[in-house]
């Protein structure tokens, strides 16, 4: 998620409906530097409260240090070390998923984080199934992570080795929420809002964590709530709130983007903005389009002629933003 969940993709899933943000990981050494880059992609308004700063590194002091860094100046609701990640980025320093191969360590950054901050932010975790299928450790790690203070777990259903490949294994999941107290979430494949309602109504499971779908479909919250409080799946979004929702982000990038580089120019933004038409009709020609636009006026009246071609027009009504 590195690159898409910034503050304002952040913000307009919490106005549809998002319970919990957590933003992109930064590492520990870079907190501890003093990156700005780092510390400017962890930033978030109190709007998107309950949300948590998700961390990786692989040496259990200097977790601690950027943790309590991290907790003093920005006071998160938690902090969220992440050991799944299956990038080369994390895992070629020896962290992220890389540290499934070292449980002990895992455990020992987790123990010593907690120690540091846990009297005043919790301390979260996140994590795969294994390095590989010969190697699953979740089941056996959990609960050791418990122990140390660890306020909850989210479980991506696949191992390293799979990276985004494959199903994701709910089964094995569901199986670790029920050998444990703390809240355990699930992640992976999670796209449509039946899926969380059953997580939700016949597991243990106490959460889903949402990442790649929402890139495409920040409304999806606002389904899953939907779902949860009545027990039917909503119907998909109209075209028109879906362009409404579309205008609003941009102008929301925009306005940032314009008072730090002084142009109006959306170029930056196509690839963002192309992902958001996704199960669209004709999203082939969408994307198309959109990456021959240059500024907000130009999407605005594109998103109209498309809509007057099948039919719509745009609509506020009921929408979020």
């Amino acid at each position: 998620m590195a690159g898409y969940t910034d503050a304002l993709f952040r913000l307009l899933c919490k106005r549809h409906g998002a319970d919990v943000l957590v933003t992109e990981f930064v590492m520990s050494d870079a907190i501890i530097n003093g990156s700005k880059n780092a510390w400017n992609s962890i930033v978030f308004t109190d709007e998107q409260r309950p949300i948590g700063i998700q961390l990786f590194g692989r040496e259990p002091d200097s977790m601690a240090q950027a943790a309590g860094l991290i907790a003093g100046r920005l006071r998160p609701d938690f902090v969220d070390l992440n050991f799944g990640c299956p990038a080369s980025r994390a895992v070629g320093q020896g962290a992220g998923a890389a540290l499934l191969l070292d449980p002990d360590r895992l455990v020992r950054i987790a123990g010593t984080v907690v120690k540091a901050i846990g009297h005043h932010t919790a301390v979260t975790a996140k994590m795969r199934l294994g390095w590989d299928a010969a190697h699953p450790v979740a089941q056996a790690v959990v609960p050791r992570l418990a122990d140390a203070g660890v306020e909850a777990v989210t479980i991506h259903g696949r191992t390293r080795e799979q990276g985004y490949a494959g199903e994701a294994d709910w089964e094995a999941i569901a199986r670790i929420a029920e050998s444990v107290a703390i809240p355990v979430v699930a992640n992976g494949n999670i796209a449509q809002s039946e899926q969380v309602h059953h997580f939700m109504t016949e597991t243990a499971v106490r959460g889903v964590m949402i990442g790649r779908a929402a890139l495409g479909e920040p409304w999806i919250f606002s389904s899953i709530r939907e779902h949860l409080a009545t027990g039917v799946a909503p119907a998909s979004p109209g075209l028109g709130l879906r362009w409404h929702s579309i205008l609003e982000y941009a102008r929301l990038q925009n306005s940032v983007y314009h008072q730090e580089k002084r142009s109006d120019s959306i170029a930056w933004m196509r690839s963002r903005l192309c992902r958001l038409v996704k199960g669209m009709p004709e999203c082939g020609v969408l994307r198309a389009g959109i990456h021959r636009l240059e500024t907000l006026e130009e999407l605005r009246c594109f998103a109209e002629e498309y809509l007057s071609c099948q039919g719509e027009r745009l609509d506020a009504s009921g929408s979020v933003l």
